[in-house]
């Protein structure tokens, strides 16, 4: 009996125990690549892991990337719980981005906050367009999502580049960007010289009430069901389609939003590339946190934490690269590896 219970805790602490051991090789893979090329190991990491706590810049530039891979991780988790994997989150994030700043651009002289609010959501409602266009092939094609989303993400990149780069390009200035929203598009900032603005508390509040959605609503209950078991969801005749429609759609949703704050609060313009690596980095602080909203504010602080340490190693030692997609590529690989798999034994006959 005392055997039986170690082993159904241990099953139950296994998921978290698995994303500390992921998070804590990514790190240390981080810190002896750090070591290893740099002329001043001790100082390279005391600059990585303690850096981005010493100072408000700093602190709040990490925290403000923290709200934007957050946003990003809570994309790819609502289709996840319905059983689909959204991949395009860097296509929809950057094509938010683009819609966003060039409606801020357009319309100057709109009355705020009515025109951040409107903004927001036409390029929320851009990228959500994207995820429907994937659910649509997937329920009437039967085109994987998998494909549709990481696809279609790989076209758009490609075209809004061309468009930041010439057709929409600031030609007063040597950039290879839009130009600048006027200051009435800003959302409010603080921790100068920080980017860390006002749309990290939208950011907590988005996660709270889909944390609130999964546990408490039927929407979220429905939700689970159809990712769990998508045929006996649909005998207890749940609309599995139209949940899945609103799961991607809702998803791309999502990071539309992360790329809209991305301009709004962050950069307020827009430059070829501005969103990259967002998308994997919501995947992965997903990936680090269960598809749990909650878990997922951990990921997303750590990964977070590893790109501002990147960057802070670069500006004060002599590290010439950012170890961000090194961290993360490890994470993607040790997070699907279960630690603590039992060997079933054979049965006694």
């Amino acid at each position: 009996m005392n055997k039986d219970t170690q082993q159904h805790r241990l099953k139950k602490a296994a998921p978290l125990l698995n994303s500390i051991i992921s998070v804590t090789a990514s790190a240390a893979a981080a810190a002896i690549c750090l070591a290893a090329q740099s002329e001043e190991p001790l100082e390279t990491l005391i600059a990585f892991f303690i850096s981005p706590f010493t100072n408000t810049f700093y602190f709040g530039n990490m925290l403000d990337q923290a709200s934007l891979i957050l946003l990003c991780a809570m994309g790819f988790i609502l289709p996840a719980k319905a059983g689909f994997f959204n991949l395009g989150g860097e296509g929809q994030a950057y094509l938010a981005s683009f819609i966003a700043v060039e409606f801020a651009l357009l319309t100057p002289q709109f009355p705020q906050p009515f025109g951040l609010i409107a903004g927001c959501i036409l390029a929320a409602l851009c990228s959500g367009l994207l995820g429907f266009i994937s659910a649509f092939l997937k329920q009437f094609l039967g085109i994987t999502e998998l494909i549709s989303t990481y696809l279609l993400s790989c076209a758009l990149l490609p075209l809004i580049d061309y468009g930041v780069n010439d057709i929409f390009r600031d030609s007063s200035s040597n950039l290879m960007a839009t130009p600048y929203t006027t200051e009435s598009w800003f959302f409010t900032s603080f921790w100068n010289p920080s980017t860390l603005n006002s749309s990290i508390f939208f950011t907590v509040i988005i996660t709270a009430l889909l944390f609130w959605m999964f546990k408490r609503t039927r929407y979220g209950y429905e939700l689970g069901l159809t990712g769990n078991n998508r045929a006996f969801a649909q005998s207890q005749g749940i609309k599995v389609g139209l949940i899945s429609v609103l799961a991607l759609t809702f998803g791309a949703a999502a990071h539309g939003l992360a790329g809209a704050f991305s301009v709004y609060g962050s950069r307020h313009y827009v430059y070829a590339g501005i969103t990259s690596g967002l998308g994997w980095s919501g995947i992965s602080a997903a990936l680090i946190g269960r598809n749990h909203p909650l878990g997922a504010v951990f990921g997303a602080l750590f990964f977070a934490w590893m790109e501002a340490g990147g960057k802070a190693a670069m500006l004060q030692t002599s590290t010439s690269f950012d170890l961000s997609s090194i961290v993360q590529g490890i994470a993607f690989i040790l997070i699907t590896v279960d630690f603590f798999r039992q060997k079933r034994g054979r049965k006694p006959l």
